[in-house]
């Protein structure tokens, strides 16, 4: 678009200051900056917020119960903007693109989420030539949301010709580059396959450590629950945008309000269609759109978790899970490891799903989830950023992320140090007797 941006480089989050330029915007758009400290990371976690929630949506359709989009619905239903921007297109592997939404079938529309990259801002050049939009919903993922907020210098209002902007986030993390890429992801699931790549209509990678696919079965649905450990090591790294592997705003920090799944509680009883999600309330604006949400019957808050979440579901110690989990990352692997081939063929879904009992039992849950969830992906993707932009990557992370991966500097120094190399002891009998003598 030329919307408002001069340069590219102005807004984009992964060009220039790219993501640590979020910082400086959020006490522009929250009315303060995140407060943390070492002893208190809640916000370097979550963004500035008042309260995270846990909430339920009313939605028929939606990739989970509908929160988010039951949340615009209710916003347009309630004259309190004239249009809404969704990520549209076709149910499947059809490219998603954004549209500018006047009615609630429109909204609908856009329910579910969209399993590669959307190039959300296209829209903003209609937004601007309509004189009668004067209010606006923006939904959309961080980076997204990041190069919004960053327009005109940090007011994209006056360069939309808007009175009021209104941003309505969800969590996001390692989107498909192409929907040729997340299509050929879902073909490697046992149990989906080429044969029904097409029937699928969401995923998710669980907390359970399985992707749970909902597929299109006769005249409704089903769903299959595979563990992580089965898909093939080397699906891994083509089904991740570049983009992805340098983010560092899972938690959409510049919305106004956010949902998601990553902090909520996950039971063996729950599927995507009734589980709770996360709610993160940045400000007032992200406050009167969740309580006209509850006022329509669109959504129910079923538990308030205050500041950092802190009174809802918790369980376990993130930080020895966290390191385990970068250190069997294909990434991580390839940027560490010059030998590592990724292998072919994952493991049996019978071994795959006992692993995959054992392995959740031993995670975190609820917040403690959310916070490994964070942790894990910030660790990865700065041994990413570090590797393909050099000295930038120290412009380009954030400073609360770094925070965030200050507690696991030794673990991350270990683990990127190359072992020392063993001398040459050579063949046949001498050899052996000095390796030998080593033991």
């Amino acid at each position: 678009t030329d919307v408002g941006i001069a340069s590219v480089t102005e807004a984009c989050a992964f060009i220039g200051e790219g993501m640590s330029r979020a910082e400086a915007l959020e006490a522009q758009t929250h009315g303060r900056a995140r407060a943390y400290d070492a002893s208190d990371l809640d916000e370097a976690h979550f963004g500035v917020h008042d309260e995270i929630v846990l909430a339920r949506g009313h939605v028929a359709g939606a990739q989970w119960t509908g929160v988010a989009t039951g949340t615009a619905l209710a916003w347009l239903a309630a004259g309190k903007v004239d249009a809404v921007v969704v990520a549209g297109g076709a149910d499947g592997f059809g490219a998603p693109e954004p549209r500018l939404c006047r009615t609630p079938d429109e909204v609908l529309a856009g329910r579910r989420v969209k399993p590669s990259l959307c190039p959300s801002l296209a829209v903003l050049d209609e937004v601007r030539a309509d004189a009668s939009l004067k209010r606006l919903l923006f939904t959309g993922v961080g980076c997204a949301v990041q190069a919004l907020r960053s327009m005109n210098g940090g007011d994209p209002e006056a360069a939309l010709g808007l009175d009021e902007l209104y941003v309505l986030g969800t969590h996001c993390v390692d989107n498909s580059p192409t929907p040729e890429a997340a299509r050929r992801f879902v073909s490697t699931l046992p149990g989906v396959g080429a044969e029904r790549a097409d029937d699928v209509l969401a995923y998710e990678f669980m907390a359970d450590f399985r992707v749970h696919a909902r597929l299109r079965a006769g005249d409704g649905e089903e769903t299959v629950k595979l563990a992580y450990m089965t898909l093939p090591p080397s699906i891994g790294i083509p089904s991740i945008a570049p983009s992805c592997f340098s983010c560092f705003d899972y938690t959409n920090g510049l919305a106004d309000l956010v949902v998601g799944y990553m902090g909520a509680p996950f039971s063996n009883d729950d599927e995507m269609t009734t589980a709770p999600l996360m709610v993160t309330v940045r400000n007032a604006r992200g406050r009167e759109m969740l309580e006209t949400a509850v006022a329509s019957g669109r959504v129910s808050i079923l538990q308030r978790g205050g500041k950092g979440g802190r009174a809802l579901p918790s369980t376990g110690d993130r930080r020895a899970i966290t390191m385990k989990t970068v250190a069997g990352d294909s990434m991580v692997k390839s940027l560490t490891d010059p030998s590592f081939i990724a292998g072919d063929k994952g493991a049996p879904p019978f071994v795959g799903n006992i692993l995959a009992n054992i392995i959740a039992k031993a995670l975190p849950t609820g917040i403690e989830f959310a916070r490994y969830s964070i942790d894990y992906h910030y660790l990865r993707n700065l041994l990413f950023v570090e590797d393909r932009m050099g000295k930038r990557a120290d412009r380009h992370v954030p400073a609360y992320a770094r925070a965030i991966m200050d507690r696991y500097a030794d673990e991350m120094a270990e683990l990127t140090t190359p072992p020392p190399e063993t001398p040459d002891e050579g063949d046949g009998l001498l050899g052996a007797l000095r390796r030998l003598l080593r033991r």
